[in-house]
C-alpha cells in the first residue's frame, strides 16, 4: 500500500515585509453565475441561429431558473450553418455577440490502445481542424500516454509547431497492437488447457479457465486506472483556465468493462471445460467492472468546464465492417442500434459526451466529421446564465435546457455542473501538478529535496522534502500580542508507470509574537515523505485558510533511487 507520512518541522528564517499592525476587514456578498453553454443543430447537425432568450428554459435539479444572461456567440459565419426556422420574418438578434474568448484545446492520444495505422488516419482530419479553427488568442496542447504521459507540445498558439508536433507523432510508437495480442494470447491459454488436459485423459475444470482470466483482467483494469488518472490530472489541470475548454481524446478502448471481452470468451468455450454449464460471464466480469468510470470523467470534465469529444479510431474496422458508413457517425445521445461486442466502450464514449456537452464519433471513418462539429460547436453557441444558490460543496447539480418550441431543433448541453469545494479543487490541482506543471503560485513556494532518501520496508522510500513559504505571502491575523495563521498542505507522489497516489492533506497551525515578524522571512515545512521505490516525482499544494491564497511546486526523482 502507498501512503504518504508527513511529520512537520517550522523552521525560522530572517526579516520578513512589515505588514499593518490593525488589518482591514470586510463583508462581501458572493453572487455566482452558473453559465452554460447550448450547442443548437438542425436535423443535419448545421449550427441554428438567431434564437433569442425567450426561446430557452433552464432548469437546475428539475427547478426552472430565472435566465439572467443571454447571448449568441458567434466566431464567425461557416458554410452551411442554419437559420432556425420561423413562421414569420426573422428580427435581428440584438444579443447576438462575436466570440473573442480565447479555447483551450487538449488533445489526449491514449498509446496504448491505439494502432499506429488507425491513429495516423485521424492525424490528416486533425492537421485540417487545426489550421481551420485556431486563431489568434487559442492555444492547443497535444499529450500521448503510453505510459508515461507524455507532452508533445504544451499549450501553443503556434499553428506550425502544432502541426510539426502532430506531423513527428506518425512515427511514435503505439502498444494499441500488443493491446489486442494480450488479449489473444489469454483467449489461447484458455483454448490450450482442454488439449493439455486431453492429454491426460482429462476434461479441465471451468475454475482454471476463470483463473486465467481473472490475471489477464486484473492487468486491463490496472492499465486503465492509470489512463483515466492521466486524462482526469490533465483536465484538473485546465480548472483555473479561462475561455472554452476542450478535450479531444483519441483511443481504441475506454469501457467501464474493459476486462468484459476475456469472460465473454470463456462463454464460447464453457462446454469443453468440467462443471461449464454453470458458468455467468456476466458475474465473473462484474468483479473487473467500474460502473463508475462515466460518472467519474464526467464529473472531473463537468467541474473544470471542458467539454469532452470522443474518437473512437478503432472506425469501422473494429468489428463493425458489415455496418455501412452512410448509416453511421456523431451520435449525442443514447443510440437505437443494436448491440455489437464492442458496445461496451462505445456506450462509454457516447455517454461521456453526452454527460458534457460533446459529442462522439464512433463506428465510422468520417474523422473529418468529429473535427468539423467542434469546430462548429466553437464558433456558433448560446451562452446561457442563472444565479447560483448555496454553497460550493462537491454537490452534482443536473441541468437541462430545453426549447419552448423544438421547430426540428436539437439542443446540446453539459447534463450536470459540480461547483467543487476549495479542499477537492486543491487535491486535483495537486495531482495535476504531476503531470501538467500548475503555473498558478500565488504563495511562491519552493520545494527541493532535504537529503538522501532512506529505504523503508515493503519497497518503500523516505524522500526528504523541503517546502519554502514566504511569511509576507501567508495572511497572519492578530491575537493578542501574537499573531497567527493557518495553512494546509496537500501531497502526492507519481510513480513510473502513470499511477498516482492519494493526495493527503495535512492542517498546519502558527502562532509567534508579533514583534519577532520582522525576524521571520520565510516558513520551512520538513516533509518526509514515503513514497514507492518507483516515484518519479512528488508535488506539493499549499493554501492559506484565510485568504485562500494557493502555491504548488513539483519535484522530480529518479525511479531507481
Amino acid at each position: 500500500m502507498r501512503r504518504i507520512l508527513l511529520p512537520l518541522v517550522l523552521a525560522v528564517g530572517l526579516a520578513a515585509q512589515e505588514r499593518p499592525s490593525d488589518p482591514f476587514f470586510s463583508e462581501t456578498i458572493e453572487v455566482r453565475i452558473i453559465n452554460v453553454d447550448a450547442i443548437v443543430t438542425d436535423g443535419s447537425g448545421r449550427p441554428a441561429r438567431g434564437l433569442t432568450k425567450d426561446d430557452f428554459e433552464v432548469f437546475e435539479n428539475g427547478n426552472r431558473q430565472e435566465i439572467t444572461n443571454f447571448a449568441e456567440m458567434t466566431g464567425g459565419a461557416k458554410a452551411g450553418d442554419a437559420q432556425a426556422p420561423k413562421s414569420e420574418p426573422q428580427p435581428q438578434n440584438q444579443q447576438q455577440q462575436q466570440d473573442v474568448r480565447p479555447r483551450k484545446i487538449v488533445v489526449f492520444l491514449d498509446n496504448a490502445s491505439l494502432r499506429i495505422f488507425t491513429r495516423n488516419k485521424v492525424f490528416e482530419a486533425m492537421k485540417t481542424f487545426i489550421r481551420q479553427t485556431v486563431r489568434p488568442g487559442d492555444e492547443v496542447m497535444i499529450v500521448a500516454w503510453n505510459p508515461p504521459l507524455d507532452i508533445g507540445v504544451p499549450f501553443t498558439g503556434d499553428v506550425e509547431a502544432i502541426l510539426a508536433t502532430i506531423e513527428a507523432m506518425k512515427n511514435e510508437r503505439a502498444n494499441g497492437t500488443l493491446y489486442v495480442q494480450d488479449r489473444k494470447l489469454a483467449e489461447r491459454a484458455i483454448s490450450d488447457m482442454v488439449l493439455d488436459y486431453s492429454m491426460l485423459g482429462q476434461t479441465p475444470p471451468i475454475e482454471v479457465a476463470i483463473e486465467q482470466a481473472r490475471l489477464y483482467a486484473a492487468k486491463v483494469m490496472h492499465e486503465q486506472r492509470g489512463k483515466v488518472a492521466a486524462m482526469k490530472s490533465v483536465m484538473s489541470s485546465m480548472r483555473g483556465l479561462e475561455g472554452r475548454k476542450v478535450f479531444v481524446v483519441v483511443t481504441e478502448s475506454l469501457s467501464d468493462r474493459a476486462a468484459q471481452p476475456i469472460f465473454d470468451f470463456i462463454d464460447g468455450v464453457k462446454e469443453r471445460f468440467t462443471n461449464g454449464g454453470n458458468y455467468n460471464a456476466m458475474r465473473e466480469g462484474s468483479a473487473y467492472a467500474e460502473p463508475s468510470l462515466t460518472n467519474i470523467m464526467s464529473e472531473t470534465a463537468n467541474s473544470t468546464g471542458v467539454t469532452f469529444y470522443p474518437i473512437d479510431a478503432a472506425g469501422l474496422s473494429g468489428d463493425m465492417e458489415t455496418i455501412s458508413a452512410e448509416n453511421l457517425g456523431l451520435e449525442y445521445n443514447n443510440p437505437s442500434r443494436p448491440m455489437t461486442s464492442r458496445d461496451e466502450h462505445l456506450q462509454t464514449l457516447r455517454t461521456i459526451a453526452a454527460q458534457t456537452g460533446g459529442a462522439a464519433l464512433v463506428a465510422s471513418n468520417n474523422f473529418a466529421l468529429a473535427f468539423d462539429t467542434i469546430g462548429n460547436d466553437l464558433s456558433s453557441y448560446y451562452s446561457i446564465g442563472y444565479r447560483a444558490t448555496g454553497a460550493k460543496q462537491d454537490t452534482i447539480r443536473s441541468v437541462q435546457v430545453r426549447l419552448k418550441n423544438k421547430r426540428g431543433l436539437q439542443v446540446r448541453t453539459r447534463q450536470a455542473f459540480v461547483e467543487r469545494s476549495t479542499t477537492s479543487e486543491m487535491k486535483d490541482a495537486v495531482a495535476a501538478n504531476l503531470f501538467y506543471p500548475i503555473a498558478r503560485n500565488d504563495l511562491n513556494i519552493h520545494i527541493k529535496t532535504g537529503g538522501e532518501a532512506k529505504v523503508a520496508p515493503e519497497e518503500h522510500l523516505v524522500v526528504p522534502v523541503e517546502v519554502r513559504i514566504p511569511t509576507s505571502a501567508l495572511t497572519l491575523l492578530p491575537d493578542g500580542t501574537d499573531l497567527r495563521g493557518r495553512f494546509q498542505s496537500y501531497t502526492a507522489f507519481l510513480r513510473s508507470d502513470g499511477a498516482v497516489s492519494e493526495v493527503k492533506t495535512n492542517v498546519h497551525e502558527l502562532r509567534f509574537p508579533a514583534a519577532s515578524l520582522e525576524r521571520r522571512k520565510e516558513i520551512t515545512l520538513k516533509l518526509d515523505v514515503t513514497v514507492d521505490a518507483k516515484t518519479e516525482g512528488v508535488s506539493v499544494g499549499v493554501m492559506d485558510d484565510v485568504s485562500h491564497a494557493t502555491g504548488f511546486a513539483a519535484l522530480r526523482l529518479e525511479p531507481s533511487l
